[in-house]
């Protein structure tokens, strides 16, 4: 199963027009003014239980899990923080523990590279490159 977009197709990890990442991430400019807000109490009651109306990983895992072999879930904006995860973020993705068939798994993240007021992004892309 694959689901490519320019948001991310999980859900929104970042909060109404990104403000929880904002909140996080230092010199954050995920923000652009289109990401709506997930209902947080609700991913994390389904994140143990089954609800009326669960969020997209949590529906896919009850009907697929025994099954899937490959997940790729694409898209930039709301996708999760990797180095300072939003708190809607592990209940989100809860449910792919269920997946025991899966050999591969592409997640979109979103990896912050302001620090120590600088962007670091010719560091770290030096880094992987090496």
């Amino acid at each position: 199963m694959v689901s490519i977009g320019v948001s991310y197709p999980i859900g929104n990890t970042c909060g109404l027009d990104g403000e929880s990442m904002t909140a996080q991430v230092e010199g954050s400019q995920h923000t652009n003014g289109l990401l709506e807000e997930e209902h947080f109490d609700s991913v994390v009651e389904t994140a143990v239980k089954t609800f009326d109306r669960p969020p997209m990983v949590h529906t896919i895992a009850t009907h697929y899990a025994a099954t899937l072999r490959e997940l790729k879930f694409c898209g930039y904006n709301g996708s999760p923080v990797l180095w300072h995860p939003t708190a809607i973020t592990q209940p989100m993705l809860y449910p792919l523990r269920h997946f025991h068939k899966l050999q591969q798994l592409v997640l979109s993240v979103h990896l912050p590279t302001f620090f120590d007021f600088e962007l670091r992004d010719k560091e770290i892309i030096a880094y992987w490159v090496n």
